[in-house]
């Protein structure tokens, strides 16, 4: 098989391992920051095999300058959207806030 068989392009921001709900960033970020071997990262997905994940890095590794620049794409995204979030949370979000600012009340009273 062909590198590019195990791979599947989605969108601009989305590639992922062909057959999963996985992308590559999540291979690929395993790998370079946290420094996880191929069978660390199988281990950690087990929906992937060990052949998916090596095939993943050997895709990043043969396109290297293509990959670097999709992965601070999806960083700068990832960052954005949490930015977004944190400045407009959903109603959801505020009432978990609200839960755990009264449970801290709460703690601090019972010291």
């Amino acid at each position: 098989m062909r590198l590019e068989d195990y791979i599947e392009v989605i969108g601009p921001l989305q590639i992922r391992v062909k057959g999963h709900r996985i992308g590559i960033e999540t291979i690929l970020f395993d790998n370079l920051e946290e420094g996880l071997s191929a069978e660390e990262i199988a281990w950690r997905y087990p929906t992937l095999t060990r052949e998916e994940v090596h095939a993943v890095l050997a895709y990043y590794w043969r396109n290297q300058s293509d990959m670097d620049r999709y992965l601070q794409q999806v960083r700068d995204l990832e960052d954005r959207l949490l930015r977004e979030q944190e400045q407009d949370p959903s109603p959801a979000v505020k009432r978990l806030y609200q839960i755990l600012h009264e449970h801290r009340q709460i703690e601090y009273r019972t010291k």
